[in-house]
């Protein structure tokens, strides 16, 4: 990545993660982009609406695979942004 696109990235990231936060208040209430994924505690009801909530509001398909290589809820939203752009 160009280290000049990563201001750009990171706005857009944490826009990504803003609208997360908003749409799954239950799961993602003080998520932070360092936050580890691993650390929400997330069951396998959660991880499905959370994928089909990255769906509905980015028009995005994230597979379970993608989902797994990320570690970060800001490398989730850094994944989303791409799958947008």
């Amino acid at each position: 990545m160009n280290a000049t696109n990563f201001p750009q990235l990171a706005s857009a990231s944490a826009g990504v993660l803003d609208r997360l936060r908003s749409c799954l208040p239950q799961c993602l209430h003080g998520v932070g982009p360092d936050t580890p994924l691993s650390s929400l505690g997330l069951d396998s009801l959660d991880l499905v609406e959370l994928l089909c909530a990255l769906e509905a509001e980015f028009h995005v398909s994230i597979t379970l695979e993608e989902f797994e290589s990320v570690t970060t809820a800001g490398d989730l939203a850094a994944l989303v942004h791409r799958k947008t752009g």
